[in-house]
């Protein structure tokens, strides 16, 4: 579906831009437009709500980090 591409495309184009250090400002006004369109997807159920806050959840903690990727702990038996 295109929806789903344009926004796969516009997550990693941030990604991409926080890796490499870009604008700020910039960044957010990326971001902005990403929830735009992830809320967007989830009311024409293109995307369950979870899913959206999920992704929208994990590209802000990312940005925030400045590019480091976000693993969870391993935990031992």
């Amino acid at each position: 579906m295109k929806v789903r591409e344009d926004i796969k495309t516009l997550l990693k184009k941030i990604r991409k831009a926080v890796d490499s250090k870009q604008d700020k400002a910039k960044i957010e006004a990326m971001i902005k437009d990403v929830q735009k369109k992830l809320d967007k997807a989830a009311q024409k159920n293109i995307f369950k709500k979870n899913t959206v806050a999920r992704k929208l959840s994990r590209l802000i903690k990312y940005h925030g980090k400045g590019g480091s990727t976000v693993k969870k702990e391993e935990t031992k038996k």
